[in-house]
């Protein structure tokens, strides 16, 4: 029974890299699977810790299962990762947000996701290995940009050890509908992941206590087809010693954030939307009480190539000692064909680490090549 886990994730694989091989037509109806990569040649010019440059790499492989055939509704996913690369933010420019979301260092294979999800005609059910930036956090203006921030916002990962890449943890979830225009999202996940350091491929998973806890909860409302607005709340039933005494220690740490995606104008193969996000954690067992980021993204408009994007975007974070650290970033996304895209992005951070830090102002640029299958 111990290593029951690691042969049903094995068999999983297995399974669906064959049926994946067949041409029947029907295999698709069961199985289907995906793979991307993600290449960031990173620079930093000047400021931060020290000038220099790295390539960092992400590959990824998913495969879901259906189980239509036996009931309606069911699929297991399972997804791993590789990751390559020294980090552009820990060695070169410093910063606590990480320009580059898939910066993580040399981990030959680590699983990212494997769940079981069952689909109703009210919303959906899920258990397993999870991300909490899968079904929460989601912003559809902030997947345009390449800093961690934009995704999850720093509050998070330098509060509490968050599940997100590259470190999940098991979970529950689930979501509602009540009405077209609002749904509801549950969670309670292990809030205790850890590092890969210690779990190299992520597969030490445990039932978590009472005192290790994550419990999150996110209501979306969407009152016209332009906008959509997002409050979310969430809990961590750990213990956390005061940041400037630990001495004194806070039984649990609560959080809240606000997330709105506006389209300004959507016209066929043009848009401009923008995106707003704050996230406040009041205790003073927080490290990052405050998170303030939003961008502005235009598509199409320039040289009318339609699946071409510019990004303008702000990640700022406030630390315990009134300190700040702020990414700014400007990117434009060129789409090559419907496999392969090419992003380059330049970056200022302003006060890289915060005040605890006391680095200079950094530039960088990041290249970011995106393979899709």
């Amino acid at each position: 029974m111990k290593h029951l886990k690691y042969v049903v994730f094995v068999v999983f694989i297995v399974t669906g890299q064959i049926l994946a091989a067949q041409t029947d037509s029907t295999v698709s109806d069961v199985f289907a699977w995906d793979a991307s990569y993600i290449g960031d040649l990173g620079q930093n010019f000047d400021g931060g810790i020290k000038k220099g440059n790295t390539l960092m790499g992400l590959l990824s492989l998913g495969a879901s299962l259906r189980t239509d055939r036996l009931w309606k509704g069911g699929e297991l996913y399972g997804q791993v990762m590789s990751s390559h690369g020294k980090g552009l933010s820990a060695n070169y420019i410093g910063d606590l947000q990480y320009v580059s979301s898939i910066e993580n260092g040399n981990y030959w294979i680590f699983v990212e996701k494997f769940y079981y999800r069952q689909h109703f005609r009210w919303g959906w059910l899920t258990i397993g290995l999870q991300d909490l930036n899968q079904d929460f956090l989601v912003s559809d203006g902030g997947c345009h940009f390449v800093n961690s921030s934009f995704g999850t916002p720093s509050t998070f990962p330098l509060n509490f050890p968050a599940p997100i890449y590259p470190k999940t943890t098991l979970a529950v979830s689930g979501m509602y509908s009540l009405s077209d225009e609002w749904t509801i999202k549950l969670a309670v996940f292990d809030g205790d992941c850890g590092t890969l350091e210690r779990d190299k491929i992520n597969m030490r998973w445990e039932v978590p206590g009472k005192n290790e806890l994550l419990w999150i909860g996110e209501l979306s409302y969407v009152p016209m087809e332009r906008i959509q607005i997002k409050v979310g709340g969430i809990y961590h039933t750990g213990n956390f010693p005061e940041i400037e005494d630990s001495s004194k220690v806070y039984k649990g740490v609560f959080g809240t954030y606000t997330l709105v995606d506006w389209s300004i104008i959507q016209r066929p193969h043009k848009r401009i939307s923008s995106f707003a996000m704050v996230s406040y954690h009041p205790s003073k067992g927080n490290y990052n009480p405050l998170y303030l980021g939003g961008g502005l993204v235009i598509q199409g408009y320039i040289f009318n190539r339609a699946e071409d994007h510019l990004g303008l975007g702000f990640a700022y974070a406030r630390f315990y000692d009134h300190s700040y650290e702020c990414d700014i970033e400007c990117n434009y996304c060129i789409g090559i064909n419907q496999h392969i895209s090419l992003m380059p992005s330049f970056h200022y951070v302003l006060h890289p680490g915060g005040g605890m830090a006391d680095l200079r102002n950094a530039t960088a640029g990041i290249l970011r090549i995106i393979l899709t299958k």
